[in-house]
């Protein structure tokens, strides 16, 4: 008995719309950066917190370091032009990169090696620079003068070659290749994202188009307030060099260390004046009360500012955000710091600590000793900072905006 078989009805089981919608909308990121993420430094601890939470939402997240394929150090002429004009290999390189992986969005941080190169390499592709500095005006990068720290606000006009730079230095390291790199700037990135105010307004001043002011931020599922300390601990976090002003620090605390036996200082970081700080140290008598503790790692420096009764920012250029202030706020400690530049900002006074005149070493002793003797006053303050933390600084806050901002919206 022959006959035609029945027709079985096929079912086609196809993943529900918003999961179709999802793999075929992965946003391809870029990030290029001079160096990579194990280097310490502001610019490298945000591209590493931003990186794995740009992967938690999705995107498809790659990145460039220069330093992988520059030398940095090498001098001679041929470097010159290279590092400030035009590098012909790494045009070659980062090129290739971008055609294998056709990101969508390019993000270039802290790029000081020939951006125009960079700029050039990226193509039509959407870019959008962070800007963490001065540098694109200023040659010293924080809006002060060389010689004696004082602010300055010649924006990189010629007043430069007279009081940071001699007239030939200004003319070929700074004038020149700076027209050609705000030329590109201004022509080929799409948004530029600026963490503080100031620094919004000040790119704005400058004729830099379509600014917007993300601060940096932290994941709030790993930066989670600690609880009550009843030690009298100061902590300082961050490099030592001149500009950080640990120096001064170092001077106030004496002061604090006179008034209130407990109190203990530590120092985290490294840095060319590490040792000129520790003879201080030794001088003042504070040998056993002021710990040197070297650089550590995120997961050893949060457990440093979770000991910590306050943490001290006493910075004296304009720096101009503070990662640093974030992570403590984070932690629930009040914060005292000299009132300049991206500081000024996310300190509110009376609130989540204390801003103090720049370079009023007595100021910073009383604010620093305040808050060590009155421990519920310094309690209230660290958890209103972790209120504004939340509210302003926390990755719900602020990777929406990231987001948009790459999809340009």
């Amino acid at each position: 008995m022959t006959g035609t078989a029945e027709a079985v009805p096929v079912k086609l089981c196809l993943p529900p719309i918003h999961i179709l919608w999802y793999y075929n909308d992965i946003m391809k990121v870029l990030i290029i950066n001079d160096y990579n993420t194990s280097r310490t430094g502001g610019v490298q601890t945000h591209i590493a917190d931003i990186l794995p939470l740009l992967k938690k939402r999705g995107c498809s997240v790659d990145c460039f370091w220069l330093e992988d394929h520059v030398d940095f150090g090498r001098k001679g002429i041929r470097s010159y032009f290279k590092k400030n004009f035009f590098d012909p290999g790494l045009f070659k390189r980062l090129s290739e990169d971008i055609r294998r992986i056709s990101p969508d969005v390019i993000h270039i941080h802290n790029v000081e090696y020939s951006l125009n190169t960079v700029l050039l390499a990226c193509g039509q592709k959407r870019i959008i620079k962070k800007i963490a500095n001065f540098c694109i005006t200023c040659p010293t990068c924080w809006g002060v003068k060389m010689k004696d720290l004082k602010l300055c606000n010649c924006k990189g006009s010629l007043k430069c070659s007279l009081q940071c730079l001699p007239l030939t230095s200004y003319i070929l390291d700074h004038a020149l290749p700076g027209f050609l790199t705000r030329f590109l700037l201004k022509r080929r990135v799409s948004a530029f994202v600026a963490p503080s105010k100031g620094l919004k307004d000040f790119l704005t001043e400058c004729g830099f188009p379509n600014v917007i002011k993300i601060p940096n931020f932290k994941d709030e599922s790993i930066w989670k307030k600690s609880g009550y300390t009843t030690e009298r601990s100061v902590l300082f976090v961050g490099r030592l060099n001149r500009h950080k002003g640990a120096a001064y620090l170092i001077r106030a605390f004496a002061d604090v260390a006179q008034k209130i036996p407990q109190a203990r200082l530590s120092i985290v970081g490294n840095g060319p004046e590490r040792q000129k700080l520790k003879d201080m140290t030794e001088e003042a008598g504070l040998g056993k009360r002021v710990e040197f503790a070297g650089e550590k790692d995120n997961a050893e420096v949060m457990e440093y500012m979770r000991r910590a009764s306050v943490l001290a920012v006493p910075s004296i250029y304009r720096e101009q955000f503070g990662i640093v202030i974030i992570e403590v706020m984070a932690c629930g400690i009040p914060v005292v710091g000299f009132d300049i530049g991206g500081i000024s900002e996310l300190i509110e006074e009376g609130v989540n600590g204390y801003k103090v005149r720049r370079l009023d070493i007595k100021g910073l002793g009383n604010k620093i000793a305040s808050l060590l003797e009155d421990r519920e006053d310094a309690k209230i303050m660290g958890n209103k900072g972790y209120g504004i933390f939340l509210e302003k600084y926390s990755a719900k806050a602020n990777l929406d905006k990231l987001i948009e901002v790459y999809k340009g919206n």
